[in-house]
C-alpha cells in the first residue's frame, strides 16, 4: 500500500510506501500541500498511474481484443470511452503516466494489447521490450 503526501521541499506530491515507514508521528502543524490536494481527483489520478509510479502524462490509444473488456473497465474505470473496431477488437484513448510500469501492464496482455499512439509511448513500448529482450538473447 501507499500513501500519497506532499514533498515541501521538491513541491511535488509523491508515494510512500506504507510498509516502509517508521517513527510516524502526529504534528499539531499546518498541512503542507493542501491546494495541490483540493485540485486532485483521486479517481482520475489512480486511473492513471499504475502500481503508484508516477511518469509523464500522455493522453495514449490503445487497441485491446474484445475478450479483454472487463481488464480495461478495471484499470480505467467504466466512464472510458469504448470504440468497437473490426475483427474483434476495440479501441480506447486515455490518460497515462507513460512508466515501466504502464509498459509492463501492456505487455502482461500480451498480443491482446497495443499501443497505438502517441509516437513517444510507442516508441518508449519499443525500448522497454528491447532493454528486456538482449537479457535473454545475449550468451552468456
Amino acid at each position: 500500500y501507499y500513501m500519497l503526501g506532499f514533498d515541501t521541499q521538491a513541491g511535488i506530491l509523491k508515494h510512500y510506501r506504507v510498509d516502509k515507514m517508521t517513527e510516524i508521528q502526529i504534528l499539531d502543524l499546518p498541512r503542507e500541500g493542501n491546494e495541490q490536494f483540493q485540485r486532485l481527483d483521486l479517481a482520475v489520478y489512480s486511473r492513471k498511474v499504475f502500481s503508484m509510479f508516477g511518469g509523464e502524462e500522455e493522453m495514449v490509444r490503445l487497441r485491446f481484443e474484445n475478450q479483454l473488456i472487463g481488464v480495461v473497465m478495471d484499470r480505467f474505470g467504466k466512464d472510458v470511452s469504448v470504440f468497437p473496431k473490426p475483427d474483434g477488437f476495440f479501441e480506447i484513448y486515455t490518460k497515462v503516466a507513460l512508466s515501466p510500469q504502464f509498459y509492463g501492464w501492456v505487455f502482461a496482455l500480451g498480443e491482446g494489447a497495443r499501443i497505438l499512439s502517441p509516437e513517444k509511448a510507442v516508441r518508449g513500448m519499443k525500448e522497454q521490450l528491447c532493454n528486456v529482450c538482449k537479457y535473454y538473447t545475449e550468451e552468456e
